[in-house]
């Protein structure tokens, strides 16, 4: 994840929209955010009016290589400060059948991960910088039932989730999820 000292904030592209706040350039694009008539985020690719818009929030899909843009987007828009980040709430319910059908305590945080992040190709990634965070309360539950799977690996459970879990934030209400600035490392093909 870039800080905001290392974002190229150069325009390449020509924009003519003074109320689109310009986000810096991110691979062949250049990245704004607008909230004209609703919240978009802007990826221009040349000056000739060749752009793509998506709704402003992490991608909901799960086709990677079209959100990209959209998640460096948004992270961006949290490091500048002109967001908070996104927040998402799980039920117990939600939380217990997600576990379910693990029959692993990796797969039991890896589909727990896949329930909160459920925007990735999962299948493309090698790996992801950043930790969504949960209370205290929904941390115990979570922990609880991925345990639940392997009750001879708990101590493997723990130094798990300590590598590869959850960060707390007790300010969050039970169930609450908020997701972190983040990157992706996709694999190589």
């Amino acid at each position: 994840m870039l800080t905001k000292n290392e974002i190229n904030m150069e325009v390449r592209y020509i924009h003519n929209c003074d109320e689109c706040i310009f986000l810096g350039q991110y691979e062949n694009f250049d990245l704004y955010y607008c909230e004209k008539n609703i919240p978009i985020i802007i990826s221009r690719y040349d000056n000739d009016d060749k752009y793509t818009l998506r709704i402003f929030a992490y991608p909901t899909s799960s086709n990677l290589d079209e959100d990209i843009n959209r998640i460096e987007a948004v992270n961006r828009t949290v490091t500048m400060g002109i967001h908070d980040i996104p927040k998402l709430t799980l039920t117990e319910k939600e939380i217990k059948y997600t576990i379910t059908y693990s029959k692993t305590i990796e797969d039991g945080l890896m589909n727990i991960y896949k329930r909160v992040y459920n925007f990735i190709d999962w299948n493309k990634i090698e790996n992801i910088h950043g930790f969504p965070k949960v209370n205290q309360k929904t941390a115990q539950f979570i922990i609880g039932q991925i345990s639940s799977i392997e009750k001879n690996r708990k101590g493997e459970m723990m130094m798990m989730w300590v590598n590869q879990g959850f960060s707390i934030d007790d300010t969050l209400k039970d169930w609450e999820v908020k997701l972190t600035v983040f990157s992706i490392i996709t694999k190589k093909i």
